[in-house]
């Protein structure tokens, strides 16, 4: 993926990080705080993996880019290399900047924590962003059989015709069942199935390459998806007030 469409999927992937920070008391700052941090954080996370192109394509050129767009050419990586593109490294490299937020004293810790989760959920939505692309992602660094992607080599428009139907069918039965949560099940079911309506009529039977129709079509997806998610997350904190 390019960089606006990375940028994009940061902002969507920040704001459920945020969430979770919220929801489970991991910062004493305010909560519009925390987004305003992890948003900055979560967009150098998300631009970090590519730090692995030739430098004139770099788009951060920084000090500490260079030097590690230069480890990773030394070490024999290029474009979508092992270094930046391997789940297993990001995994262990958040653990590791984890394991330093302990040795910090209590002042420190809530802003080094807001840092390493909005950064590691940038890069985050970085993976799993090229993920929608045909080369996919290694899920171990050292191997390229690991390689995982999310999409065919080529669209089949019947088969995502009847997985939107099959979840708009769903999102009725749903919306009948006589628990309090089936009304918020069927309206995500029902979003997701038009959705994947709309996207499987337009793609029709492409390739799945970077750039193009499909990631300008996944582009103006997470585009909607980012408004309603930032509405969403503004109002928060407020409708939590009034029982909402």
């Amino acid at each position: 993926m390019t960089y606006r469409t990375h940028r994009e999927f940061a902002v969507c992937f920040v704001i459920l990080a945020n969430f979770l920070v919220y929801k489970l008391h991991l910062s004493q700052t305010g909560y519009y705080v925390n987004l305003i941090v992890m948003l900055v954080c979560g967009k150098q996370g998300a631009l970090f993996p590519d730090v692995d192109h030739i430098w004139q394509n770099v788009k951060e050129k920084t000090t500490i880019n260079f030097v590690i767009n230069k480890i990773i050419h030394l070490t024999g990586g290029r474009h979508r290399s092992w270094q930046t593109h391997s789940w297993d490294i990001w995994l262990v490299s958040l653990i590791a900047a984890l394991q330093l937020n302990v040795r910090l004293d209590e002042s420190n810790r809530t802003v080094f924590i807001l840092i390493v989760l909005g950064f590691w959920s940038g890069w985050f939505s970085h993976l799993f962003a090229d993920m929608l692309t045909l080369d996919g992602v290694r899920l171990f660094a050292f191997t390229k059989k690991s390689k995982v992607a999310f999409v065919p080599k080529r669209a089949n428009m019947l088969k995502n015709l009847l997985i939107s139907v099959t979840l708009i069918l769903l999102s009725g039965s749903a919306y009948m069942l006589p628990i309090p949560e089936s009304k918020t099940v069927a309206t995500i079911l029902l979003v997701a199935g038009l959705t994947v309506l709309g996207v499987a009529l337009k793609i029709k039977n492409m390739k799945f390459n970077t750039g193009g129709i499909w990631e300008e079509t996944v582009y103006r997806v997470t585009i909607v998806f980012n408004a309603v998610f930032m509405a969403l997350a503004l109002a928060y904190p407020l409708l939590e007030k009034v029982g909402i």
